[in-house]
């Protein structure tokens, strides 16, 4: 799924497996684009109930900013996942400025982080 708005570009697309649905983002996630990625974690946990995964993992390796409206996505992320019994993870890798972000404002310590998917993956096994 892509959603464009005001010049800006979001993709997200979910990879499902029988243990985790991992949710690639990419590009922009703002005011005008957060709503398409709630809906992509909508989705997502959809998926996660038929495939009987325990994991959603939003990895956000391919986002080049996020905005507040993003870290508020996120939290409401982590919320339905919980809500479904399931874990959140969030990927995003050392030298991306969201990781830096999501550090300085405290996030880190609310949020799972994992640089790469397959630790991600490896944390729920």
């Amino acid at each position: 799924m892509t959603t464009e708005g005001h010049g800006v570009r979001t993709r997200v697309e979910a990879h499902p497996t029988a243990r985790a649905v991992v949710l690639d983002v990419g590009g922009e996630i703002d005011g005008v684009t957060a709503e398409a990625v709630e809906q992509a974690v909508e989705r997502a946990l959809t998926e996660a109930a038929a495939t009987g995964a325990s994991l959603l993992a939003a990895d956000l390796s391919g986002v080049t900013f996020c905005a507040s409206a993003g870290f508020t996505t996120l939290l409401y992320a982590q919320r339905r996942a919980r809500q479904e019994g399931l874990v959140f993870a969030v990927v995003v890798n050392p030298g991306n400025p969201v990781r830096r972000l999501l550090i300085l404002s405290t996030l880190d310590q609310v949020l799972t982080l994992h640089e790469t998917v397959e630790q991600a993956l490896a944390a729920r096994s």
